[in-house]
């Protein structure tokens, strides 16, 4: 509609110039189709133009592709600890996650998303996150150490269970031998070893030795050497 009301005006001026000089029918011509061309350039440019913005917004604004943002560190470390602690079936319940998101300050959601993705990461690389397992598994036992502490200061430190160790219960023999192996290199071993062979004993379930299970037969032999 402007290209025709001005094409109309272009011309009502030339009509108006040949009663002054000569104005011929294909000079008119060659100035229309030179306002056309004019004006169909301007319109392919402003059609470019509001595309490249269109495309622009909604590459910011509602591209699928977001951009991505870590979590923060409370959240890792939450993740990280149950994790670490149920290395052997790193598969949480419905109830676990939903405790995990509350504690990270996340979703369900993204919870589930990240232990499918940490899975597959250690499975690639097991010795890169060795160290990190180890940093974890030294936190959580240090903390189960602080608690037993402040609980009993005046008992004696009794042998950590293979069931609970950290924030998180353990699920296999393997990872309480990881946390207990962690707080015997934590903790200066006592005279003749007895808090470690309490500890295996304690993850392997296996039966004392027999000479802490006879107490009556050294009696007998110290009566003996005295009569």
């Amino acid at each position: 509609q402007a290209c025709r009301e001005f094409t109309t005006h272009v011309t009502n001026l030339l009509q108006e110039q040949s009663r002054m000089r000569p104005v011929s029918p294909k000079e008119i011509e060659r100035m229309v189709g030179v306002i056309h061309g004019k004006f169909n350039a301007i319109q392919m440019q402003l059609k470019q133009s509001t595309c490249e913005a269109v495309m622009t917004l909604r590459s910011r604004f509602l591209d699928a592709r977001r951009k991505r943002r870590n979590f923060s560190k409370q959240a890792t470390e939450v993740l990280n600890e149950y994790f670490y602690s149920h290395l052997s079936n790193p598969y949480p319940s419905e109830e676990a996650k939903e405790e995990l998101a509350r504690k990270g300050g996340i979703t369900v959601s993204q919870v589930s998303n990240w232990f499918g993705n940490k899975r597959i990461r250690y499975k690639k690389n097991m010795g890169k996150f060795q160290e990190e397992a180890t940093i974890y598994t030294t936190k959580m036992a240090v903390d189960t150490t602080k608690v037993g502490g402040l609980g009993s200061q005046a008992s004696c430190p009794s042998t950590p269970s293979s069931g609970s160790s950290g924030p998180f219960p353990l699920t296999s023999a393997g990872d309480a031998l990881i946390t207990l192996q962690t707080l015997t290199s934590l903790r200066p071993a006592p005279v003749g070893g007895g808090l470690q062979s309490q500890a295996r004993g304690g993850w392997q379930g296996a039966a004392p030795p027999a000479s802490t299970t006879s107490p009556a037969g050294d009696l007998s032999s110290v009566n003996s050497d005295a009569s």
